[in-house]
């Protein structure tokens, strides 16, 4: 039994357990000491599950991480998704007919559809799928 048996903690990773790209020693020892402990540590991110591989540096995953701001559940550091919830066509209708119009500061919104992850540019046009969901 470890003292931390039964507890899960899940992090942003940008900006929050990462400081321009670095996690620092000591979170990285924190991970490791809750982990050796029975601790469960998840990731969360918005970025895509083979973004993964360049955090393993810093610490590895006890099973799974939350990717695409909850739209992918991904195990095997990013290499296997479990469980998806891809945007439907109803999400690409607000796309086009709201975000896109009402927020012009945007260059690009990054989501999760059936097919991959992809890149709207601001004027709307669908860019190149940078992941496959096969």
């Amino acid at each position: 039994m470890g003292r931390y048996d039964g507890i899960l903690l899940m992090t942003d990773y940008d900006g929050t357990l990462a400081v321009k790209g670095k996690v620092s020693p000591e979170n990285s020892a924190a991970i490791k000491k809750f982990q050796d402990n029975g601790g469960v540590f998840v990731l969360a991110s918005g970025r895509e599950p083979t973004y993964l591989r360049k955090t393993l540096q810093y610490f590895s995953l006890t099973r799974y991480a939350v990717m695409m701001n909850g739209s992918i559940i991904c195990e095997d550091n990013g290499n296997k998704i479990v469980q998806e919830f891809p945007l439907d066509s109803d999400a690409f209708d607000f796309i086009d007919s709201y975000i896109i119009p009402n927020f012009p500061m945007l260059n690009y919104i990054r989501y999760y559809a059936r097919g991959g992850v992809f890149d709207v540019k601001l004027d709307g046009k669908r860019g190149d799928d940078i992941l496959s969901n096969t």
